[in-house]
């Protein structure tokens, strides 16, 4: 079997392309992490799919307005769902949600489904990744620097039994700590802003950002401060619409009036 990554314009977090060497079998995964319950997820996935198919097309010089007829590996939806389990429905979702409440009668051919892992798969590796995403979340705010945060984090993977995460942080641990390092202080930074503080962000900013502080210390307010922090990775799309008291939905128009 052979797999590879599959990227598209509009951007999941992960698709996979897997095919059997010895027959024709093919299977397109998609994979999408949330930290804060969706319910338009399954929207979005609908158009990784669209996306991900037309690459495959274009990859395969199919010809959508003439004959031969070309085939479409089938898809595999999956959502990695890290956040409060209280938010979040039992069981898959299901695109028939998208309708109108008042239609009563959704053919199944209208229908596809996303299978949704969360906490309670903590038997399997999935679950461990959202068992290390919960903890990672924690600590960033708990844990004075970067180092700190690597030590009490491998030293919880290793108390839970969890050597894969373990090994992932010993592989990594350089980038990560230096990763940490940047998003604990990006939360003081934060902090700051939000606070009027303004000079004081500006005096802790990384390099390269100082300019742009400026700017932002001096523009409308908390909404672009926080676009401007997320688009900069220097805190999660969580945090962000937590911070804003905001839908995800209501979080993807502010992104697009502030690009």
């Amino acid at each position: 079997m052979r797999g590879e990554s599959y990227k598209t314009k509009v951007s999941n977090d992960l698709g996979l392309y897997v095919r059997h060497e010895d027959d024709e079998d093919e299977l397109i995964v998609l994979v999408e992490a949330q930290s804060t319950w969706n319910p338009n997820m399954p929207y979005r996935f609908l158009e990784y799919i669209m996306a991900t198919w037309g690459n495959y097309v274009t990859d395969h010089e199919f010809s959508k307005y003439r004959a031969p007829q070309f085939y479409l590996p089938p898809s595999r939806c999956c959502l990695i769902y890290t956040g409060d389990e209280k938010a979040k429905p039992d069981g898959t979702m299901n695109f028939t949600r998208m309708y109108h409440p008042k239609i009563t009668r959704i053919p199944a051919y209208l229908n596809f489904e996303i299978s949704v892992l969360s906490a309670k798969e903590n038997s399997t590796i999935a679950g461990q990744y959202i068992w290390f995403s919960k903890l990672a979340a924690v600590l960033r705010t708990e844990c004075r620097n970067g180092v700190e945060f690597i030590e009490t984090f491998k030293r919880a993977c290793l108390d839970e039994g969890y050597d894969v995460m373990a090994q992932f942080i010993e592989k990594y641990e350089r980038k990560m700590e230096d990763a940490m390092e940047l998003s604990i202080t990006s939360n003081e930074i934060f902090d700051n802003f939000l606070q009027g503080k303004c000079e004081d962000a500006v005096e802790k900013a990384a390099p390269g950002l100082r300019a742009e502080g400026e700017k932002i210390g001096e523009a409308r307010g908390e909404e672009k401060t926080v676009v401007y922090f997320y688009k900069k990775g220097l805190i999660p799309r969580g945090e962000a619409t937590a911070k804003l008291g905001v839908t995800d939905q209501e979080f993807e128009v502010l992104l697009q009036n502030y690009s």
